[in-house]
């Protein structure tokens, strides 16, 4: 983190600017690091010094092997990035962080779906067991409602598929009625979450 920083700071490591003029570097997570920077030869050489110097001072390796590079708005990758070792992701390819998908084209739709079936999957381990209201709102709350949260926070997803999320979490806490249509909710969504 340090050397990211400092590297940032020193502008010898140029992050890719994000929506609201925010600059967006790094992403780290436990062991998981994701890396945000302008696909330019001096750009992509400074990060693997800083990565070279890591693994020198830690003893820990970067494992070629499973990390991969995304070049945004490429029409082919430059040779030098091959130097790397790292996986190039191409067109119609996607791979995963920290469990979200993600590739070269957008794939908004492909991660709604995703979180649908994860959502669930949730519920459907969860729909036999005889849970109090209590224990209801305490697993949409914190278990629930933070799997798309994280996703919408990692990689953005538009707000029509975030509110096609919430049916599944409405009807897992409010239940369903004999003819299998979402029972009237007690309280507002709004006061739920």
């Amino acid at each position: 983190m340090c050397l990211l920083r400092k590297g940032e700071n020193e502008g010898d490591l140029v992050g890719v600017t994000i929506p609201r003029g925010k600059t967006l570097l790094h992403r780290l997570f436990a062991n998981n690091s994701g890396m945000a920077i302008r696909v330019e030869e001096n750009n992509v050489k400074q990060l693997c010094q800083i990565v070279e110097k890591f693994e020198m001072t830690s003893g820990a390796q970067i494992n070629p092997a499973k990390s991969v590079l995304v070049p945004f708005a490429l029409e082919h990758s430059p040779s030098w990035l091959q130097e790397t070792g790292c996986q190039i992701l191409k067109p119609g390819q996607y791979s995963t962080y920290l469990g979200c998908r993600f590739g070269v084209e957008k794939i908004e739709e492909e991660q709604a779906q995703d979180l649908h079936r994860k959502l669930q999957g949730k519920l459907s381990k969860w729909a036999n067991r005889m849970l109090s209201w209590a224990s209801l709102m305490l697993l949409l709350q914190h278990v629930l409602r933070a799997i798309p949260v994280y996703h919408f926070l990692g990689l953005g997803l538009h707000n029509t598929n975030y509110r096609k999320l919430e049916a599944p979490c409405r009807v897992f806490l409010w239940g369903t009625n004999a003819d299998n249509k979402a029972k009237k909710a007690l309280v507002s969504w709004e006061s739920v979450t």
